[in-house]
């Protein structure tokens, strides 16, 4: 079939939340046309199941006498910054050709400030007590959806709904079923265009610039193995990533010679958190008093690392990638209270207060044999090992050692703080069972704090923009729902006055 040509001012390459962000802030900006292609059946991509999107020092607080409010604080699970460093760390080597990240503002104020006059904001969008713009409740089509921990309905489905409906209104198509393939440049090495599949044929967007927005590469396997080959080893990882996340345009980028850094790349966290298990259950089993115990019986790491990625990679190298939080009755108890006073949002709240009857239903849900693996509960250390199909005496002998440890209020196996060292020994016993999973990979194409890409010696290249989870980049420009809307915002921006310079 005739290859079909389109022409544009700028084109966007994804209608996740980075892409669709800056096509419409970029049209805001220039006036000028925009055209955004998605290789998905519909937009959305990894930002329909965000949350998070912690606002601060928005025209909101203003109004409300809050200023100089702090960087939003990390939500559960948040890698955090390094103790020696002070820096955010994957905890993974540096990787790849270009000439380290950069640091992209953030802007999520501004952001936000903006999609307000877009309207509709304030219908799901409140301000707490604490002084933070958070989405307290679901939209309504989804109110009913079970888990808390992850969306549709949350942040992330307000933000692509809406700047879809700024798409439709601002005339700016947005093409499903569309994946890139190639960049079209000039003699000089600037983009003129973009070849893409569709199911009609091929397509040709001609243009003047471009924002790469397509999400990163945590639905390549191959590509992570390559990166990371103790982490993916064949063993047991559940993977959350869209599946269209392939990092079709970081390989594109890399062609016509754009950096490509993977230093600050996110990979595996350890859970379950989504559904069908259960939120608060995930939270006690962050709570550094429990015991982390793999499929030998045996304890493996200092439990207060949490279950970020360094405890992800830690266990990769267990049996079967598995573990079990431990915790007797009286623990248990402490930690639920724990997580009710202290929830991520209010919203939360209803959901962990019942963290007693999730663990029950769990429980049921093992006694009754049902398919999955779910919380052991037992009256004897014997029993609760042998639920978890470990050797009873091993299991035996490490409670012992580590209750040992409790007693003398130092952890000489591993280095956990006294603090945090509780024994097992108020029965009825719980077991958690936890494995490895991923949600996206965060990295590739290097960019500077206007969201320009930079190129394998760290210059500029015209008329070239990206942000999202493909982009190489610490903090509020890398993964997850802030980077996704600071970098869109921020790259929107750049392209748009760019645009109306030439």
């Amino acid at each position: 079939m005739a290859k079909k040509v389109m022409s544009c001012d700028l084109v966007v390459l994804g209608a996740g939340g980075a892409g669709l962000v800056a096509a419409v802030k970029a049209a805001d900006v220039s006036g000028k046309k925009v055209i955004v292609l998605e290789k998905a059946k519909k937009p959305g991509g990894a930002t329909t199941f965000a949350g998070g999107l912690r606002v601060m020092n928005s025209k909101w607080q203003k109004a409300a006498g809050i200023t100089n409010q702090a960087n939003s604080a990390s939500p559960p699970g948040d890698l955090g910054k390094d103790e020696k460093t002070n820096e955010r760390s994957s905890g993974y080597p540096k990787r790849g050709n270009g000439p380290g990240p950069g640091a992209t503002p953030d802007v999520t104020n501004e952001f936000f400030d903006w999609m307000c006059e877009k309207g509709g904001v304030e219908k799901y969008f409140k301000l707490n007590k604490n002084g933070i713009v958070e989405m307290p409740n679901r939209m309504d089509k989804y109110k009913n959806h079970p888990d808390p921990s992850i969306g549709p309905g949350r942040e992330g489905t307000f933000v692509i709904e809406k700047m879809v409906e700024c798409c439709e209104k601002q005339g700016i198509p947005v093409l499903t079923d569309t994946r890139a393939r190639k960049f079209i440049t000039d003699s000089q090495g600037r983009v003129t265009g973009v070849l893409a599949d569709t199911k009609d044929g091929e397509l040709q967007v001609n243009c003047k610039a471009c924002f790469i927005g397509a999400g990163g590469f945590g639905a390549d396997y191959e590509r992570l193995k390559k990166l990371w080959p103790e982490d993916h080893n064949g063993k047991t990882m559940l993977h959350l990533c869209p599946p269209t996340c392939t990092g079709d345009c970081i390989n594109m980028a890399e062609e016509i010679g754009a950096g490509i850094d993977m230093s600050v790349a996110w990979l595996s966290f350890m859970g379950p958190v989504h559904h069908p298990y259960s939120y608060p259950i995930y939270r006690i089993m962050q709570e550094p008093e429990t015991l982390y115990i793999n499929l030998n019986g045996e304890r493996y790491v200092d439990e207060t690392k949490n279950l970020s990625a360094r405890s992800a990679a830690i266990l990769g190298r267990q049996p079967k990638a598995e573990m079990y939080a431990v915790a007797d009755s009286e623990l248990i108890e402490t930690l639920g209270r724990r997580i009710i006073s202290t929830p991520w949002q209010e919203s939360d709240l209803p959901i962990l207060k019942k963290f007693g009857e999730d663990i029950a239903y769990e429980v049921a849900l093992d006694e009754r044999k049902r398919r999955g693996n779910h919380t052991k509960k037992a009256d004897s250390l014997v029993e609760l090992a042998l639920k978890m199909d470990v050797d009873p005496k091993t299991f035996a002998a490490t409670i012992e050692r580590y209750n040992a440890l409790c007693e003398n209020g130092e952890d000489e196996d591993f280095g956990k703080k006294a603090e945090y060292l509780k024994p097992v020994k108020k029965p009825p016993f719980y077991a958690f069972w936890g494995q490895r999973f991923t949600q996206c990979a965060h990295g590739g194409i290097v960019v500077n704090n206007n969201g320009e890409v930079l190129d394998v010696k760290g210059k500029v290249m015209p008329g070239l923009y990206a942000g999202g989870d493909g982009i190489s980049c610490n903090d509020n420009g890398g993964g997850g729902m802030s980077g996704a809307v600071n970098s869109g915002y921020i790259g929107g921006t750049s392209a748009g006055e760019y645009l109306k310079k030439i």
